[in-house]
């Protein structure tokens, strides 16, 4: 097999993850524009590691090439003309010579040994040191049908007996490797067969006329762990073909696309004879992405994998030695974004794991990594969380990449990319991202960090590609080569010493309120949804959505029962045709457990209010949900009739519903029967019969549009965008009006809160024990500054108490909302461009202006315009979130 150094590089990792290596780091590169980019100066930082070179490496396309060693000793296996050439090195010891892998000066090149022929058609060279020796493997023959052969070398590198080939398999390889074990080793074999893959091991040495055994059929995804006992294989069984396709979703090693039939995860243990224990059942489930992980501990195996579709989550399961499932799978980690598995690690002491994951729903520049040590239980270390950023500085080879973690005695070691920077200076114009590592100590916290720089090379002394770091007692070390021909191979000791570099990762402080709990997905919408509605107390609530309208402007209604910590029940469909125009309204009930009599014993949750056409024409509908999600009843509110030929009817739009505090509610709507868009209302009972006449509110030019409602007592308090003063232009002031007692009679003329030259959108009402507050959106039309969001205090009157808070940022607030607990009163505002949202969280007092500082909570990659509470304490939040209604938990 003809590898370049950069392939053979490759194979320096950790056995076999899922049948594809680990990347190496890609190549440092220098910007566009400039031969090489500045560092700091030498006296500037510490000297470079200490590094020796231990062979120099034919750069342009070679025989295969292949390093096995124990800390800073080794063998290197060189795959030419026809023979297996060795060639050992102690990097602790200075050379005498260093050899020329290919070279002509000797037979093998210098200091080589000759370790027995290559045959010419063999493949898959792999290497790993075993007991106090090597095992170097490959596979031989015919490609469709291999022969898997290996041949032990001693600690010289000289060749121990004849290689002996360990049977053939039934269809073609896919992934070989070494797994060594305090007796010997384990051959580990991915194979395809009739469109299959299959997993098989080989022991060594070998008992007889040895063939691969095979371990398990049909898996999509695979990991495996040496154990004092043999070896421990976790894989993911695909099980029935469905049609529906799945995608994996971040870093999953050794899966692409494919049908939905991942549904188990099973555990099987080895013996050093090749002999496998029964599996263990760990998991199960439908939307089970393949990226599994195994690490094995003093006590039993942790395992790992990501789970779930709109809201994929880590999940951990432990498994006893010997078999059977000690904690059943679960979630440990906070339930936030889309959580994509990266790896899973045991600490060198057996004592403790680390899982490395990636929230795939914010993205950041530069990534991050999170660390979460966990417990032999599988449960999260309080006080034990990190994060580690990579960043390639745009470099395309480091799309896939992720940070290498290994075990560092009781603590760990992260290899990973990020710019080369002194602390503390500013970012310079021109950078270049280069390798660090990083030392944790058992809780993460970091011992010490730097760039991997090597002596006497041009250019900062940056590596061209840096792999297979490891940790043996005290001793890191990792290989290293630079972009020269013949190219060096290093063997860099990691060292631990103060540095006054950048270092590329950091502690989580233990988290302090507020912030976010949960971040859950309750739909999954094809299109944007239109419109999303919540109402609830803090026990939980009811979440409604609008999907995209087709082409007549109908869209379907669908709605989910939220409990108090986020869990959702099944998603209903209330209205097959809503109008999409309509908008939607959601209100708690009026009384607690109210059972409306219907006749079926259940207790109505909530109230809805949307809009849909009967007797054809648009007509406001309300409808009761059950707190199971089922609908309890729907009627019909309004009673518009069919416009006459000629005559304009804008139908009924932005509708909204509020409780009465007394049992029943008020419904608010936009309505252009009269061909002008104005503002209407209507009192409900409990079981949602009108009680008198529908309001008309407004009878002025320019439309009306967003009305929101609030009942506070007796008054009953409106505010909309009213576009009265710019009837052509459609800019918007906030209006408010306030109407009393069971007629809705208006208490006076409605108004202005501000007039202002922006366009005035999106009001919502918060209700305090003093008086509500009323917030908005304002967007200045000539784009002079950056949209922001104002917070208004009204009395029990509706007068307003003070001057308007202002919630600006440097970039556009786009939505806001507010919740109160008596005079104190929360706010959630979202800050961003169009494609990241920033959502953070604030205090201010209900009686006097003043906004507390706000402080970020969650990062969205996509647009948000609207927030809406589910809770009247502002527990959380319901938005869209691209084609997603979404639910984030705060704690306050």
């Amino acid at each position: 097999m003809r590898l370049a150094p950069a392939l053979a590089l490759s194979a320096f990792a950790c056995l076999a993850c899922g049948g594809t290596p680990l990347r190496p780091l890609p190549r440092v590169k220098a910007p566009v524009g400039t031969a090489e980019a500045p560092v700091a100066a030498p006296d500037e930082g510490p000297p470079p590691l200490s590094a020796t070179t231990v062979a120099h490496l034919p750069w342009a396309e070679g025989d295969g090439v292949i390093v096995a060693r124990r800390g800073r000793s080794g063998v290197i296996v060189e795959a030419r003309s026809g023979r297996l050439w060795t060639y050992a090195f102690d990097a602790s010891v200075a050379a005498t010579e260093v050899p020329l892998l290919g070279g002509a000066a000797a037979p093998g090149g210098t200091g080589a040994r000759d370790a027995g022929p290559w045959p010419a058609e063999a493949t898959s060279l792999t290497a790993r040191p075993v007991k106090d020796g090597y095992l170097v493997a490959w596979a031989q023959g015919d490609p469709s049908r291999p022969e898997i052969a290996a041949r032990a070398l001693d600690a010289t590198g000289a060749p121990v007996g004849e290689a002996r080939v360990l049977g053939a398999l039934g269809g073609g390889l896919r992934w070989l490797d070494v797994l060594p074990h305090a007796a010997g080793a384990l051959l580990v074999v991915e194979a395809s067969r009739e469109g299959a893959r299959e997993l098989l091991v080989a022991a060594w040495p070998p008992a007889g006329a040895a063939a691969p055994v095979e371990v398990a059929r049909d898996v999509a995804a695979w990991h495996a762990v040496a154990t004092d006992g043999g070896a421990a294989f976790v894989y993911v069984e695909r099980g029935r073909a469905t049609d529906k396709a799945v995608a994996p979703r971040g870093p999953a090693r050794g899966a692409g696309a494919a049908a939905e039939r991942t549904v188990r995860v099973l555990l099987r243990e080895v013996d050093p004879g090749g002999v496998a224990r029964p599996a263990v059942d760990v998991a199960a489930g439908p939307d089970l992405v393949p990226d599994v992980q195994v690490a094995a501990l003093a006590t039993g195996y942790l395992v790992a994998w990501t789970q779930g579709s709109d809201e994929p989550s880590v999940r951990v399961a432990t498994v006893a030695r010997g078999g059977g499932v000690e904690v059943a799978a679960h979630a440990p980690l906070p339930r936030l974004g889309e959580q994509a598995l990266v790896s899973l690690v045991a600490s060198g002491d057996g004592a403790r794991g680390l899982v490395v994951w990636e929230d795939l729903a914010a993205p950041r520049r530069p990534r991050e990594f999170r660390l979460n040590v966990l417990s032999p239980q599988g449960e999260l270390v309080a006080g034990a969380e990190a994060v580690v950023e990579l960043d390639a500085l745009g470099d395309p080879d480091a799309a896939n990449a992720v940070p290498h973690v290994v075990p560092n005695g009781a603590g760990f070691l992260a290899l990973t990319l990020a710019p080369l920077e002194l602390a503390g200076s500013e970012p310079a114009a021109s950078r270049r991202s280069a390798p660090h590592f990083v030392h944790f100590a058992p809780r993460l916290a970091i011992e010490a960090s730097e760039p991997v720089r090597l002596p006497n090379v041009a250019g900062g002394g940056l590596p061209y590609l840096t792999r297979a770091e490891q940790c043996d007692g005290a001793l890191c070390t990792a290989l290293c080569t630079t972009q020269s021909d013949p190219a060096p191979l290093w063997v860099v000791e990691l060292a631990r010493r103060t540095s006054p570099w950048r270092v590329p990762a950091r502690i989580l402080p233990p988290t302090q309120a507020p912030y976010a709990e949960r971040l859950s997905t309750l739909a999954t919408v094809e299109g944007l949804a239109t419109d999303v509605g919540a109402g609830g107390a803090s026990r939980g609530g009811l979440v409604g959505w609008l999907g995209r309208p087709d082409a007549n402007g109908l869209t379907t209604l669908g709605t989910r029962i939220v409990a108090a910590d986020g869990t959702a029940g099944a998603a209903s469909v209330l209205a097959p045709k809503a109008l999409a125009a309509g908008g939607l309204g959601v209100a708690p009930v009026g009384g607690e457990g109210q059972a409306p009599k219907t006749g079926t014993g259940k207790r109505a949750t909530a109230a809805l209010a949307w809009a849909a056409v009967n007797e054809s024409a648009p007509q406001v509908f309300v409808g009761l949900v059950a707190d199971d999600g089922s609908k309890l009843t729907q009627k019909v509110l309004t009673y518009r009739r069919r416009p006459a030929k000629g005559v304009k009817d804008d139908g009924v739009s932005w509708v909204d519903l509020a409780p009465d505090g007394r049992g029943g509610y008020v419904a608010a709507w936009v309505d252009g029967r009269d061909g002008d868009t104005e503002v209407y209302a209507a009192r409900l009972d409990a079981e949602l019969n009108r009680r008198g006449s529908e309001r008309r509110v407004t009878s002025a030019p320019g439309d009306a549009s967003e009305v929101r409602v609030l009942v506070l007592g007796d008054r009953v308090f409106l505010a909309w965008g009213d576009a009265r003063e710019d009837p052509s232009g459609g800019s918007a002031d906030i209006y408010l009006a306030q109407l009393e007692g069971d007629a809705l009679t208006p208490t006076g003329p409605e108004r202005a809160l501000v007039r202002s030259a922006a366009h005035s959108r999106t009001p919502s009402f918060a209700a305090s024990s003093v008086g509500p507050l009323l917030a908005w959106i304002e967007e200045p039309r000539d784009g002079s500054a950056p949209s922001s969001a104002r917070i208004d205090r009204l009395d029990e009157l509706g007068r307003a108490r003070g001057d308007v808070d202002t919630v600006a940022a440097a970039d556009a607030v786009t939505a806001i909302a507010l919740g109160c607990v008596g005079t104190v009163c929360r706010g959630v505002v979202a800050r961003g461009g169009a494609t990241e949202r920033v959502i953070e969280v604030f205090v201010l007092p209900a009686s006097q202006a003043g906004v507390g500082p706000r402080k970020p909570v969650w990062t969205l990659g996509g647009p948000l315009d609207e927030l809406v509470p589910l809770s009247p304490d502002l527990a959380a939040v319901a938005f869209v979130d691209r084609e997603r209604v979404r639910r984030l938990g705060l704690r306050w």
